[in-house]
């Protein structure tokens, strides 16, 4: 076992209000390429003005989400799910592949459909935020109340590319909060935010750590 992994579980030992923050990575083992992976220009590229303007880009996107209704959570999912459920975690995510059960999603899902006009046609959209656009303020205003409640800071598979983790990282180093991360890419800038870096997959090591925690709550007599 990586022993970074025995590192987290030390940091997170006994905590019970873990935010766990999770971005592309989390879903990669279910099938679904990274935001890294999707991006073949730039940021624009996933941009709403694109959305509107370009219909044969919408099909691709369509036909991009269509295989999210088939896809299945993966090991990691159920990890998170297993911390959540025993109520020592909440769960946020900037995913909209609506895998991951329960959680506070940041920019919508794409199982949801909503319309609006453009250029004078009504058109059937995914209910996700595009680039350009505003984050709704419901989840938002969540993800807001769990940062100021967390106890420490889980950030699972999330792109330096797409910086909504930021908001909790830098409450948590302002309110001297640990924070792990689970990233298979060692990105520079985790190292200015992270009290222990986990390289490696969500699928791979998250269940070692969900395991190891559970292992110290059961020598306690209680249950995870």
């Amino acid at each position: 076992m990586n022993p970074r992994i025995r590192d987290a579980a030390d940091l997170l030992r006994n905590k019970r209000n873990i935010l766990i923050y999770s971005g592309a990575g989390l879903d990669a083992d279910s099938g679904v390429p990274t935001f890294d992976e999707r991006i073949s220009d730039s940021l624009v590229d996933w941009g709403i003005d694109r959305w509107r303007n370009d219909a044969e880009w919408r099909r691709e996107v369509w036909s991009m989400y269509s295989m999210y209704a088939d896809l299945k959570p993966n090991a990691a999912h159920d990890a998170i799910l297993q911390l959540v459920d025993a109520g020592v975690a909440d769960h946020v995510t900037s995913n909209v592949t609506g895998l991951s059960v329960g959680a506070t999603e940041l920019c919508g899902s794409a199982m949801e459909l909503e319309l609006e006009w453009v250029n004078g046609e009504r058109l059937t959209r995914p209910n996700v935020t595009f680039i350009g656009e505003h984050l709704p303020s419901g989840p938002m205003e969540e993800y807001f109340w769990l940062q100021a409640r967390m106890d420490a800071l889980l950030i699972v598979g999330a792109s330096p590319l797409i910086g909504i983790w930021m908001a909790a990282a830098l409450h948590a180093k302002a309110n001297d909060i640990p924070i792990v991360v689970i990233n298979k890419n060692p990105e520079p800038i985790w190292s200015e935010f992270t009290d222990v870096m986990i390289q490696d997959s969500a699928v791979s090591a998250l269940p070692k750590l969900v395991g190891l925690l559970q292992s110290d709550v059961q020598a306690q007599g209680g249950e995870l």
